[in-house]
Formats: structure tokens, sequence, C-alpha cells
């Protein structure tokens, strides 16, 4: 999808620079998060096996960032939907995000409710 925008747009470098930097940020961001709320899960440890487990994480968080951002950029027909946000997308972002979230962290979660 990536291609498909570049394609799309005049401004290819603008276009290259704005995935950069919604990518790089949830990255950093799921990172931090992965890392702090690991405490939630039983038997976390700040140890390179766990960590590195956080880091994957983040890693398929940030991916499925940009897919929604490129999926949304679709049904907006626009990839700068993001930049002219209102109500109805704020809502439909935390609808298609958190349920997502919720389910897999209920599927790579170890007990009935992942928290101890």
């Amino acid at each position: 999808m990536y291609f498909y925008f570049r394609n799309v747009v005049d401004n290819k470098s603008g276009y290259t620079s704005f995935v950069v930097d919604i990518a790089l940020t949830a990255l950093v961001l799921n990172t931090a998060w992965e890392l702090l709320h690991g405490l939630l899960y039983g038997g976390y440890q700040y140890t390179w096996d766990h960590i590195s487990m956080c880091l994957i994480a983040a890693v398929t968080d940030m991916l499925t960032t940009l897919i929604m951002l490129f999926g949304f950029g679709l049904f907006y027909k626009n990839i700068f939907w993001s930049l002219k946000l209102n109500l109805s997308k704020i809502l439909l972002i935390i609808l298609t995000g958190g349920t997502g979230t919720v389910l897999l962290e209920r599927r790579h979660s170890n007990g009935p409710l992942g928290i101890r």
C-alpha cells in the first residue's frame, strides 16, 4: 500500500517523511507502552527474553498502525486523512484499533484475563 499511495501523491518525499514519522512515533510509543504494562502479566521480568518480546510486540503494533493508516487512506481516498481529524474519524480509530488490541491482548495473555 505504501507504493500505491506513493504513485498517487504529488509530493513523494513529503509522503515518505509522513509515513516514516508515523512509523517511528508508533514504534517509540508502543515500545514504551509494552515495557510499562509488562508488569501486569504474570511472571514478567525486565530480562532480555521479556524485553525482546515487548520489542516484537511494539513492531507488530507499529505495523498495525501502518495498516490502519493505509486502510483508512483507501477508505477516505486520501492518505493524509489523519491530518484532518474529526470526532467520527477519532471514534472509528478507537473502535477498530481498540477492538483489534483487545482481541490480540486476550489471545496472547496467560490467564483468564491475562492480568494478575
